[in-house]
């Protein structure tokens, strides 16, 4: 559908529970086991849809899902409710 190609490094490890793991003395961040997820403000800025450095997954804000929603995107399961909340 799209290619994201803004990575941003916007996780609030003191806001979120995400498991941890280090390969070659590297972080990344774990999307197993139900995360929760709170990204800085500051960080994203205006970005609707970004990839989070060293983790997984494409991530967007409600206006985009709203949109894409609204574009006939049917039952978008795996879209995931991941609101700023710091």
């Amino acid at each position: 559908m799209c290619d994201v190609v803004k990575e941003v490094d916007a996780l609030d490890e003191t806001a979120s529970k995400v498991a941890v793991r280090y390969i070659d003395g590297e972080k990344f961040y774990s999307l197993a086991a139900d995360p929760e997820l709170s990204f800085k403000r500051e960080v994203l800025g205006d970005a609707h849809i970004f990839r989070q450095k060293n983790m997984g997954g494409i991530f967007c804000d409600s206006l985009l899902k709203q949109a894409m929603v609204g574009a006939g995107i049917k039952n978008p399961l795996h879209f995931c409710d991941v609101s700023i909340r710091a």
